[in-house]
Parts: structure tokens; C-alpha cells; sequence
């Protein structure tokens, strides 16, 4: 679940280290087992959902000349949360080498934020300031957020936020006086974030339009709050640091938000979420930096929490979240361009699951052809890769894919063969060039069309996807 001159990112790979592994956590991790004054070095470690620490640690300090450091007590800081596509992990901090005690401020030392990759690729910012030198105001860096892994959200306790609409770009300062801010996000359509106060809604949260217009006050939360997860329109969970209210289930009952129940007893700082199963459950790091717990919300009451890890001495757990995932799934839409479409939607195609998009052929050219479009997000593209499930109704039919080539306004084969009758799976990968345009768009037409005329004379036949996806690799 974060004058100004900001984002030309100057990727750099963090050392030749093993990739993230999809469906692990990573956790922020401050301090060295040294002196526990402020700027502390920062780096991310990877864990199971077990608990097990698994890969080797990323450093975030002294890559390149580039450093992300933070405060050891200040627990808001160094909050590490994954793009809205899956694709990146961002993270704030102070660029400057760790234990420098003679020069660190947290009103003007220059901040940077890091962009993780899963490939544990780092990019760095250009240094930037949340101080706001007519109200005197400004505080720690603690939040970055990312859409795309281009656009951003900055966070910065009494700093208000910043927004860039691209990491090559200098961002704008809203706010800044009297306004605290610590996790940021944006959920359906929707930035949400808390502080503080909110906008003075006490220590909760907020949501705001990405304008000048002031934030607009959610509910006031039971304690110090941290960290929130966004669930439905009418459901938050929100950690608190205050050690008797922990995590607590917010409901919103058509008029008001009102708590559902708690589990107290420890305060806590940062949440992962897992809404994948029939019961949400969390991972959160401790605010003391200790522990890392699993809670699970059974329906009517918490779970206890479970640690699963605990912080070597003289270190601290601070932010928490899901490892980046290697290709961001570009579909956008499915068509039928030849043919009838008979069911089915761009839900169908995201998984294989045996809920199809399907399509009847043309009776007049007795041919089917099926448009997959995609969009990207990502800032750059290395590769790209088209996965499908298929299946038609009948034999003696030939299936072939195409990529649509920008340059030269055709569809280039990809991938040519009989066409089956039970589900088979085809994955094709290409380098981008061409077959991406400036709006990082992509389109694949699937062709089915009878070999031959001696096949059972059939009226119609259906031409079925179980699953087609664009896959961009960063």
C-alpha cells in the first residue's frame, strides 16, 4: 500500500543480482546494525509469504553515486509501494550517503525517489524538495506512488504532495502548509491518501482530485494511521500506529464510515493485501520496525497476529508490498472483425478458465479473424509477448497470428498452424520495434479459415479464445 527539479531517471542496475520472484513480498529494511541517529541506508529484502527470507538483498545506497536513506524513528518514511501496473516498486528517501549526520536536514536535504524493477534494476530521480519556503513548512519524504512506473505521487509529512505527470518532468507542489501526508495511492479512478489530518479530518484520510481543489476529508480513523488498503467503495482497512487500535475494518453504511471491529494490541506501519481469496489477508510490518505479522479478516473478527519474521537487531521493517511482476498485461480489447461474435467479453480472455470468447465464421468467405488490441503503460518497452489459449469447433481448419506492423500498415505472421479442437496454448515473442506505436498501442488478428472444402459442410462453427493477452516486458 508514497524550485523543484524532478524525474529524468537515470536507470541503473543495483548489481547482477537474481530477479524478484512474483507472488513473494518485499519489505523495505532500514539501518546496518551501526549508530541509530538519522539517514540511515536503506535496502529491500524479499520474503514468502511464509516468512521466509529468500534472494539476495538490493541496496539502495551507493549505486551509482545515487543514495536512498531515511530517519530510523521516524516510521512514516520509507514506505514502499508497487505501481498501479504491477510492474514497479517505488520508494522515497534523502540522496545522501548513509550516517551523514553534518549535513542531513529533513527540510532541505535533496530527496530522491528510487523505481525498482522486477529484474531489481534501479532508477533514480533527480533531486527534488518538499519544503515550501513562504509557509516555512515541510517534513520527512515518506510515499511514492506510481501508476505507470512514469507518472507520481509524492507524500511529505506538513509538504503536501507533488504530483509529475512523467518521472522527466518537474512535478507540482499542492498544498504545502499545515497539510500532512503519508501513504498515497489511487483506486478506482480515485487518489486516497491520509495524514495527520486529512485536511483536517483528523488522523485519517482523504481523497483528492489532482487539482488545486483542497482534499475532501473520508472519516477520522481511531488512532494514529499509517498505511490503507482500499478494498471496495465501501470497505477500507487501515493500520494504525497507536499500539491499542492495530488494524482496524472500516464500513461505510450509505452515510457514514464506521469501525467493523479490530485487532489491537500492537501498533502497526505497512500493509500488503491479498483480496485474491475468499478472506483478505495482511501482511504488515510492526511500527516499532520489529515484526512482520500475517492478520487475516475471517468475516466477523480479525485473526491473531501471526509473526512470521522478525528484524535483525540494529535494523528496522518499514514499508511493505507485492514483488513487481515481469510483463504487464496490455490487453485492452477484443473484436470481431470477420464473423459473428457469439459470446464472451474482454473479462474472458484474462485467464484460462474455460469462460470463452467466441465467434462464428463468416458465411460468405467461411472465415473468422479476431482483434486483440493493447495498450501499454509501462515507460519503455523491451519486449513483447502474446499469449493464447484456443480451441474451434471443428477439423480442417488453419489458425494464424499476426502483429500488426505500424510501419508498413500490414499484420506480419507470427505464428501459422492447423487449428485444433481441444484447448492448446501458443505463446509468440517479438522485439517491439514496429509493432508498437507512439501511443505504446498494439494489435494482433487472429485468422481461422478451412484448409480445404472437404471437410464436413457445416452452416457455422465457432472459434473460441480462452485466454489472449498482450504481455509487455519494461
Amino acid at each position: 500500500m508514497r524550485s523543484l527539479a524532478m524525474l529524468a531517471i537515470a536507470a541503473i542496475s543495483g548489481a547482477a543480482m537474481a530477479q524478484f520472484t512474483e507472488g513473494n513480498l518485499v519489505v523495505s529494511v532500514i539501518g546496518d546494525g551501526g549508530e541509530t541517529a538519522n539517514n540511515q541506508p536503506v535496502f529491500l529484502r524479499e520474503f514468502t509469504t511464509a516468512g521466509a527470507s529468500v534472494g539476495s538483498d538490493l541496496s539502495l545506497t551507493n549505486i551509482g553515486g545515487r543514495h536512498v536513506t531515511t530517519t530510523y524513528g521516524e516510521t512514516s518514511e520509507a514506505q514502499l509501494v508497487r505501481s498501479g501496473n504491477g510492474m514497479y516498486l517505488t520508494i522515497p528517501g534523502y540522496d545522501l550517503e548513509p550516517h551523514n549526520l553534518t549535513t542531513f536536514s529533513v527540510y532541505d536535504t535533496p530527496r530522491v525517489v528510487a523505481r525498482i524493477n522486477n529484474a531489481k534494476v534501479v532508477g533514480f530521480s533527480t533531486n527534488f524538495s518538499i519544503y515550501d519556503p513562504i509557509t516555512f513548512k515541510g517534513d520527512g519524504v515518506r510515499c511514492a506512488y506510481s501508476s505507470t512506473g512514469d507518472d507520481y505521487l509524492v507524500t511529505g509529512g506538513d509538504g503536501g504532495i507533488m504530483k509529475g505527470t512523467s518521472f522527466a518532468t518537474n512535478p507540482t507542489h499542492y498544498f504545502a502548509g499545515d497539510y500532512s501526508s503519508r501513504t498515497i495511492t489511487r483506486w478506482g479512478g480515485q487518489v486516497y491518501y491520509n495524514g495527520s489530518n486529512a485536511y483536517f479530518g483528523g488522523n485519517g484520510l482523504a481523497t483528492w482530485d489532482e487539482t488545486p481543489n483542497f482534499p475532501v476529508p473520508i472519516f477520522a480513523a481511531a488512532g494514529s494511521s499509517r498505511d490503507f488498503e482500499v478494498y471496495s467503495p465501501t470497505v477500507i482497512y487501515v493500520a494504525h500506529s497507536t499500539n491499542a487500535v492495530g488494524l482496524v475494518k472500516y464500513v461505510f453504511d450509505g452515510s457514514n464510515w464506521n469501525e467493523a471491529y479490530r485487532v489491537g494490541g500492537a501498533g502497526l506501519n505497512s500493509i500488503a493485501a491479498d483480496f485474491s481469496g475468499s478472506q483478505p489477508t495482511f501482511y504488515v510490518t510492526s511500527s516499532n520496525g520489529e515484526n512482520l505479522f500475517k492478520i487475516v479478516d475471517l468475516g466477523t473478527a480479525f485473526s491473531s497476529r501471526e509473526t512470521i519474521a522478525v528484524a535483525a537487531a540494529g535494523t528496522r521493517f518499514r514499508g511493505i508490498d507485492w514483488a513487481p511482476n515481469v510483463y504487464e498485461n496490455a490487453t485492452s480489447a477484443v473484436t470481431t472483425v470477420e464473423g459473428e461474435e457469439f459470446e464472451g467479453d474482454l473479462s474472458a480472455i484474462q485467464a484460462s478458465d474455460d469462460v470463452r470468447y467466441c465467434a462464428f465464421n463468416d458465411p460468405n468467405t467461411l472465415g473468422c479473424k479476431i482483434e486483440v488490441s493493447g495498450q501499454a503503460t509501462v515507460p519503455t518497452i523491451s519486449e513483447l509477448r502474446f499469449k493464447m489459449e484456443y480451441s474451434v469447433a471443428r477439423p480442417g481448419l488453419s489458425i494464424g497470428l499476426g502483429f500488426y506492423n505500424y510501419s508498413t500498415g500490414t499484420f506480419n505472421l507470427k505464428y501459422g498452424a492447423t487449428a485444433v479442437q481441444t484447448d492448446t496454448e501458443v505463446n509468440t515473442t517479438s522485439a517491439p520495434t514496429n509493432y508498437v506505436n507512439t501511443s505504446k498501442a498494439m494489435r494482433a488478428l487472429i485468422s481461422f479459415s478451412p484448409i480445404n472444402d472437404e471437410d464436413p459442410s457445416q452452416d457455422g462453427w465457432l472459434h473460441c479464445l480462452d485466454v489472449a493477452q498482450w504481455l509487455v516486458k519494461a
